[in-house]
């Protein structure tokens, strides 16, 4: 990942011995750290909640059928149960189930409590 949006990404002053990616204005470090979404912060988000939630590590396992873009999945513990869905494309995508949503832990987006047919 670039550090800057500069013309040498923030890795050298010099010249650079690999060419750098041509991203570089709209993904990096910098712009990362600015965005309270952005994916870095979303990181944080998960790292305090692994270290503060033993079901996301102890609780039971259940992948759920979806579409290839979508990763969802269900931690079970005696008591609760937690949802985790993730869109790994780059697009929208419809997401189904028969879940009501009580508490929303880590989102970058907005869900109904029903959660029957949603865009991710």
């Amino acid at each position: 990942m670039q550090w800057t949006s500069d013309e040498k990404a923030g890795f050298t002053k010099g010249k650079a011995w690999l060419s750098i990616n041509p991203n570089t204005k709209i993904i990096n470090a910098d712009q990362a750290v600015s965005d309270s979404n952005s994916v870095f912060y979303t990181y944080q988000k998960l790292i305090k909640l692994r270290h503060q939630e033993n079901w996301l590590i102890e609780g039971d396992f259940e992948l759920l059928e979806s579409a290839d873009e979508i990763f969802a999945y269900l931690r079970k513990t005696t008591t609760r149960t937690f949802l985790v869905v993730a869109n790994l494309s780059n697009s929208s995508q419809r997401f189904e189930s028969s879940f009501v949503k009580k508490n929303e832990i880590i989102s970058n987006d907005s869900f109904p409590d029903l959660l029957t047919d949603i865009e991710i």
